[in-house]
């Protein structure tokens, strides 16, 4: 893998989401009127949200696309990652009923199922759900072989952020937040998206997808 150019992409692309951000919120602390400062604030509440959900979908799938480029056999590759390629497979086999023939047809075509090319399918793999709860960043998380409770400590924050874009979204006129409270919120979501950049490019650096010799 090219480390640079997957830390390029992701910094890249956080950078412009950063920059938004910052449009608006220049604008929620120039503006003097309360009512119309609410509004500034509820409009990043909602942007603070896309871009969490955006940021976190698009990193992981450059280090997905980045697995997939390199080819290589399932024999290779962690067992997460592994397993995550046969998703098709997996899910075909377990949903069905088989018999003890069609057990060992599976297990005899094991030595085919490693030297095949783990391909990973990226929709599935980095489906956020159009909701990414603490739960669905888990999910992820443990599909690309990371430590599912690798931001565990900020649920509260997501959770926090969700509760407050949901009351925004479905028209409640008393889901307000402070200035204060909002850049508390953002610089706490904004840690997330960075530690995922650092997450990303460490397994790149390390060959965490691989299978240890």
């Amino acid at each position: 893998m090219d480390l640079e150019k997957v830390r390029a992409e992701l910094e890249d692309d956080l950078l412009w989401r950063l920059e938004e951000l910052a449009v608006l919120r220049n604008q929620a602390t120039a503006e003097g009127r309360e009512r119309h400062k609410s509004v500034f604030l509820k409009s990043l509440v909602l942007m603070l949200y896309a871009h969490y959900e955006g940021f976190c979908k698009h990193a992981f799938t450059v280090y997905v696309r980045a697995i997939n480029a390199e080819h290589l056999p399932r024999s290779k590759v962690s067992l997460p990652i592994a397993t995550s390629s046969m998703s098709q497979t997996l899910d075909g086999y377990f949903k069905r009923n088989q018999s003890f023939s069609a057990q060992l047809g599976f297990v005899t075509a094991f030595d085919r199922i490693w030297a095949e090319v783990a391909v990973l399918p990226v929709d599935e793999v980095v489906d956020t759900e159009s909701n990414l709860k603490p739960e669905v960043m888990r999910k992820i998380l443990c599909r690309l072989g990371f430590n599912e409770d690798l931001f565990g400590d900020h649920d509260g924050s997501v959770q926090s952020l969700m509760n407050r874009r949901n009351g925004v979204a479905h028209g409640n006129r008393t889901r307000s937040i402070s200035e204060q409270d909002y850049r508390d919120l953002e610089a706490r979501v904004l840690s997330i998206l960075d530690g995922l950049i650092t997450a990303i490019t460490e397994a790149v650096a390390t060959g965490h997808h691989l299978r240890p010799a």
